[in-house]
């Protein structure tokens, strides 16, 4: 039997100051669970490449896309499944549940350098149970659409999507305040336990899923409210008529965006890496500055999307976002016929910051390659793929960060007001289950990609996916309209009062 719930019908029923503040601080809470789900998943991104060659240096590039696909396998799995269980059971035990696990596979991740072998088969085993943890944004993003009236739900999902963002894209500066621990850290004899600057911010993540099933036990209380002239009880959703063709695109559209944020932080460390020497430590120390920065662009946009969207339509915002990110990776593509390209262990070091042929910033060779990884680019295609430089990177960047808040905060709204009153619960879950595997696809792809044929190929191909689903987006532009627009052609006998 489904959960029973406060029902607050903003057409017939005046909200109570209690209720209002219930309500609003369970929405909060689910904010947070959204901040933990991603963060957990971007905090060790930046650093997993150079944790995985600490313990195992042998390995390639392509193993580490598979390290971080792991967490969209479990989240891939669990959001379908979590979906459809939160209608039929308290909301908060699928949610306690996933929380648990939250801690579990943050502890195996913490000690997986520990192991005397098969340390990198530990880390995939502690990603896909915090994947499978992360099933829980697909409860929390059908509690925040079930319990908000539909004017108020392009800004509470805006404000969950930017907690969405924010841990997504502030893992990694987490991780940079991590740095100064460093490789070798400490030994902790009572517990075993190695604690260095790359496995110590899952302690972080552990803590943080402690204080939410704190939080879930003792603050959080369950609220309905009906889409304000939906005129369709919360518990029947039979005679909803959804459009599927919106639905589809819409999951597609979330699909492609998420597939290609988590390309650019699987390839950013070892690109950081290959195109400038820089070594373990400066890889995550620099590679988290950028995403702080990053995660401060997309805050503001988050925060900027609800004004918009009361001057701009949100699906010509929508549009607008992804023309920005595609038109950012294809200026991340190295520049051809300049004479600079990536440093290798037997060439010396060129100018990151411009194209001058001969001047050099660094005129020495590439040294400690096997002390502290700065090797240089060690690929095949070193001697055939022009620099990367690095004002490039970091312009190119704003702007994919820029682009990706958009996409990612207007697609969930346009998702949810294309169901209506429909209970969203296993909707949701398909939504995430459908970002879970891009969370799966993205950084197989792009660690392939970018091992096998270099940074030309891997943002030509991320730029011809943005493409595709631009186009999409345009044909499918008047199957994207809310529900409440939708139900003006459908028979008014299909409907009955709300009691």
């Amino acid at each position: 039997m489904s959960e029973k719930r406060n029902l607050i019908n903003c057409d017939t029923y005046e909200e109570s100051d209690y209720d209002n503040k219930h309500r609003w601080r369970s929405i909060k809470l689910m904010y947070l669970t959204s901040f933990l789900g991603t963060m957990q998943f971007s905090i060790v991104v930046t650093s997993m490449w150079p944790y995985t060659l600490l313990i195992t240096p042998t390995e390639d590039s392509t193993k580490l896309g598979w390290m971080i696909a792991m967490f969209g396998l479990g989240q891939l799995i669990a959001s379908p499944v979590l979906g459809v269980f939160s209608n039929y059971v308290p909301l908060n035990v699928p949610m306690i549940f996933t929380l648990v696990l939250s801690v579990f596979g943050n502890i195996l991740y913490i000690y997986a350098g520990s192991f005397p072998s098969h340390n990198t088969e530990v880390i995939m085993v502690a990603r896909f149970c915090l994947g499978v943890s992360g099933g829980s944004l697909a409860v929390s993003r059908s509690y925040v659409s079930g319990a908000t009236t539909l004017s108020e739900r392009t800004g509470a999902l805006a404000l969950q999507s930017a907690a969405y963002i924010v841990g997504l894209v502030a893992g990694p500066a987490f991780q940079s305040a991590f740095t100064p621990i460093g490789e070798k850290g400490l030994y902790l004899e009572g517990i075993a336990l190695r604690l260095n600057m790359y496995n110590s911010t899952a302690c972080l993540s552990a803590l943080l899923a402690a204080i939410c099933i704190i939080l879930q036990l003792t603050v959080f209380k369950p609220y309905r409210v009906p889409d304000s002239g939906d005129q369709t009880s919360i518990d029947d959703g039979e005679n909803v008529k959804i459009d599927y063709v919106g639905v589809v695109v819409a999951l597609c559209a979330q699909f492609m965006f998420v597939h290609v944020s988590t390309a650019i932080e699987t390839i950013l460390p070892p690109l950081g890496m290959a195109m400038y020497s820089w070594t373990r430590a400066e890889c995550t120390l620099y590679v988290g500055i950028i995403f702080s920065v990053g995660s401060c662009l997309c805050i503001g946009v988050a925060l900027a999307i609800g004004p918009l969207t009361k001057r701009f339509e949100e699906r010509k915002l929508l549009i607008m976002g992804n023309a920005v990110f595609m038109m950012s990776f294809l200026a991340c593509i190295p520049i051809p016929g300049t004479s600079d390209y990536p440093p290798t262990p037997e060439s010396p070091s060129p100018s990151i910051w411009s194209s001058n042929g001969t001047n050099y910033t660094n005129a020495s060779y590439v040294t400690d390659c096997e002390d502290d990884g700065a090797c240089g680019c060690t690929y095949d295609w070193c001697e055939s793929t022009n620099l990367v430089y690095l004002p490039q990177l970091l312009v190119v960047l704003v702007f994919a960060f820029l682009g990706y808040a958009f996409v990612i905060v207007l697609t969930i709204s346009i998702y949810s007001k294309l169901l209506g009153p429909k209970p969203q619960g296993l909707f949701m879950g398909i939504f995430q289950a459908v970002a879970s595997f891009g969370l799966l696809i993205g950084p197989i792809h792009s660690g392939y990609f970018f091992n096998a044929f270099g940074p030309t190929w891997t943002f030509l191909t991320i730029s011809a996916m943005l493409f595709l689903i631009l186009m999409t987006i345009i044909l499918a532009y008047d199957r994207l309209k809310p529900y409440i627009q939708n139900t003006q052609s459908l028979p008014l006998e299909k409907y009955e009062p709300v009691k």
